[in-house]
């Protein structure tokens, strides 16, 4: 019998779909459970939604510049639960509410409170955590020390696509030392500084410095009270300045209240960033976004709304980069002793303007159906470039023949190939799994 290569053979599209009963062979190359997996890929088919996943500070641990008991400490943390509309409230159930209307998934987490008086609470373990859940992690009221394992976390869940908005405010913390810094840890790995808390002011169209940026689109003004904006100006990564600061900045010198100095060109109310395959933002205060009456100022002031589902929105698109979808292919099994090569294709959304690098391995899990690396195909590991303003690439791997009969898992032996990239956002419909398929001849 003459082998022929079928070529493309199925997308992973295909695969979820028809192949479902028998993924639960292949759950433990993911790290999943069955039942996890079932689980997860009907949340992935019901739910679209971006989930929004906001950091609150402990009880206890905010307002140090205003409040004056453990109650006030507690209310002057933003927090998506808080739906007062008292005279100079700190909540943001409105704001939580806008994000739900136009289609977004809620959630709050909450830094652990100790035992005592004020306090900066305890940090959320970011490693346990399965950021994966989420599309973007809010930083609000967050006033914890981290360590670096979990500043790690984040940043490698942003750098493989997720995304994360830093809304400053220095009226967090025990003292001016505690303030800004519980943001900063995170920052520190962009080259971001966030200053302290001083100013009041808003930002008008005309003082745009992208007005383009769809962030932007169809705001007027956005504002804030006490503001604490940020030094970009040694940014490792490439930001855009939406807006500078105005005024004086108040400098965070980590141990006490900073010196201020005039706002340069290196100062921003707010900014984006693409950072790896996700994406981050700052914004220069939490009271932007208060329920009516709030602090200062409210989300149903100016364009504050506006600006925050566009901001949102931004942050959760991911589209700076192309999708990287890897699919599956065919060929069929030669006899003993003979070989050939399975190409398993990796399709780009969109053409890129630079080389997109994508890294491949063969994986090695057992189950009826699945390929056996060394008997049934040659292990293989390596990167593929698909060349700029080009979409496809391909994963050659070596088949091994045999005179053997074997249990197909639909259509033949799998071989599974786990695909990863800097350059581009990996589709994980299929676990981020490209599929290259035995058709069995014996």
């Amino acid at each position: 019998m003459q082998p022929q290569n079928t070529g493309p053979l199925v997308t992973p599209g295909r695969v979820a779909h028809s192949a479902r009963r028998g993924m639960i062979a292949l759950v433990a190359i993911a790290g999943v459970s069955s039942s996890a997996f079932i689980s997860n890929a009907g949340a992935a088919n019901a739910a679209d939604a971006p989930s929004v996943l906001f950091v609150r500070g402990a009880d206890r641990s905010g307002g140090f510049l205003e409040a004056n008991n453990d109650a006030a400490r507690t209310e002057q943390l933003a927090d998506i639960n808080n739906a007062s509309t008292n005279g100079g409230n700190h909540g943001w159930a409105t704001f939580a509410g806008v994000l739900r209307d136009v289609g977004f998934d809620v959630d709050q987490v909450t830094e652990g409170a100790e035992q005592g008086g004020p306090t900066n609470g305890l940090p959320v373990d970011f490693v346990e955590l399965d950021l994966d859940r989420y599309d973007l992690i809010v930083f609000g009221s967050n006033n914890a020390v981290y360590t670096a394992a979990q500043v790690d976390a984040v940043d490698s869940y942003v750098r493989d696509g997720g995304a994360a908005l830093f809304i400053s405010d220095a009226n967090f913390g025990g003292s001016w030392q505690d303030a800004p810094n519980s943001d900063q840890q995170f920052l520190d790995r962009y080259g971001v500084t966030v200053y302290q808390d001083t100013g009041t002011y808003g930002v008008d169209a005309d003082e745009f410095i992208t007005p383009g940026h769809p962030v932007l689109d169809g705001v007027s003004s956005f504002d804030g009270e006490g503001v604490s904006p940020f030094d970009v100006g040694n940014a490792t990564v490439d930001v855009t300045v939406l807006a500078q600061a105005e005024g004086n900045v108040r400098l965070n010198p980590g141990d006490r209240q900073g010196p201020s100095r005039q706002a340069d060109q290196d100062d921003a109310a707010a900014w984006v960033a693409d950072v790896g395959a996700g994406r981050i933002a700052g914004h220069y205060d939490r009271n932007t976004f208060f329920n009516a009456n709030g602090a200062g100022t409210n989300i149903g002031r100016f364009s504050n709304e506006q600006y925050a589902v566009n901001l949102f929105s931004w942050l959760t698109e991911n589209s700076s980069q192309p999708t990287l979808t890897p699919g599956g292919a065919g060929v069929s099994e030669r006899n003993n002793g003979q070989t050939d090569i399975v190409r398993v294709p990796l399709t780009l959304s969109a053409p890129a303007d630079v080389d997109v690098a994508v890294d491949f391995e063969t994986l090695a899990p057992s189950g009826a159906g699945l390929a056996i690396p060394g008997e049934d195909f040659v292990a293989a590991s390596g990167q593929v470039i698909i060349p700029a303003g080009q979409t496809t690439g391909f994963v050659e791997i070596q088949v091994l023949g045999d005179n053997q009969a074997e249990d197909p898992l639909f259509w033949g032996e799998w071989i599974l190939v786990r695909v990863t990239s800097n350059d581009a956002v990996v589709d994980q419909s299929f676990f981020g799994l490209g599929v290259g398929v035995i058709i069995d001849n014996d």
